[in-house]
């Protein structure tokens, strides 16, 4: 499942071997990922993550809800969410009122501007819904399904506007 995850980050833009950052993030996200992610292990977990990074020991434990409760696109952006967080970015603010993920609990982005992991998260899937290649149009609407659940639960403001 993970290896699909790594698959679909490499090809699933139109030009796959064009990866620079002056591109969109279905060409960089894969150079992204390959250049902050050195580390990858499957854990149990509790069930209350799908994954972790441990920026101290540079690694990060993928727990059983991100190989049973993703499909490939959502498993795909979360290695770029956390390959954010490598990048040195974590969250900075609380989750809003009546967030799917607990109101007041740490662990969301203050904001899109703050170009933390969440923000990276939803960039990803946009982007594959908007121009994925190779792929199906039902894992592109659970891009754009996903990536507008994170949008409304996983910035404490929000954005202020949806994938459509």
């Amino acid at each position: 499942m993970t290896f699909g995850a790594f698959w679909l980050l490499n090809y699933s833009a139109d030009d796959y071997n064009n990866d620079e950052y002056s591109n969109n993030m279905l060409h960089w996200g894969r150079h992204y990922v390959r250049d902050q992610m050195h580390d990858v292990r499957a854990r149990c977990g509790d069930g209350s993550a799908n994954a972790i990074t441990f920026g101290g020991s540079d690694y990060v434990e993928l727990y059983l809800p991100f190989f049973y409760q993703l499909n490939v696109v959502g498993r795909a952006a979360t290695l770029v969410h956390e390959s954010r967080h490598f990048g040195g970015k974590g969250h900075d603010a609380n989750f809003p009122s009546g967030s799917a993920f607990g109101t007041g609990r740490s662990g969301a982005d203050s904001g899109w501007d703050y170009q933390g992991a969440w923000m990276f998260d939803v960039l990803y899937l946009w982007w594959f819904y908007a121009a994925g290649t190779r792929t199906t149009d039902a894992l592109k609407q659970s891009a754009k399904q996903r990536g507008n659940f994170l949008i409304d639960n996983a910035f404490a403001q929000h954005p202020g506007f949806t994938i459509i």
